[in-house]
């Protein structure tokens, strides 16, 4: 598996994250879909948040190969979805559109080698190569949100959310 190919695998998943949030009304971006539940805004601030700070720490694996969160990165998650979760559809896009350039940007300045770095992910109960932990942490975990984007949505009282 090349950079190339994940770089486009990147960029599908970020475009469904941006498809999953097109004509987002208010109530749909900021009704949490039933109590304790996160609203579709405060997912897409973790999206935010996590992709880049992701994609960065596993650029970096050849010196850190433990990927797991640090206490600061909990609390910088926590914090950003905090402050972001009232923002509206303008502002979400605009961050969005940079989170996902710096994301890309992160992944081509790697090389293949880099892909090849074993590593530990997913709170220390995987391990496996850097390109593994590219799919699952920053690729998949997009996907996912993307769907559960467009269910908050529905949930919430959307009629347009869909995956």
């Amino acid at each position: 598996m090349t950079i190339e190919i994940l770089a486009q695998d990147l960029r599908d998943a970020q475009q469904d994250v941006v498809d999953s949030l097109a004509g987002a009304s208010d109530v749909e971006l900021h009704s949490p879909p039933a109590p304790g539940e996160w609203t579709a805004s405060e997912v897409v601030a973790h999206v935010i948040e996590m992709q880049p700070m992701w994609m960065a720490k596993i650029a970096n694996a050849g010196h850190e190969s433990d990927l797991a969160r640090s206490h600061s990165e909990i609390e910088r998650r926590t914090d950003s979805v905090d402050t972001h979760s009232g923002d509206d559809i303008d502002t979400i896009m605009r961050r969005l559109a940079e989170s996902n350039d710096e994301t890309s940007r992160i992944l081509q300045c790697m090389s293949s080698s880099d892909l090849d770095v074993p590593v530990t992910y997913g709170h220390g109960s995987s391990s496996g190569l850097a390109r593994e932990a590219m799919r699952s942490l920053v690729i998949g975990h997009l996907s996912e949100h993307a769907r559960q984007i467009a269910e908050t949505r529905r949930d919430a009282g959307g009629t347009s959310a869909s995956s």
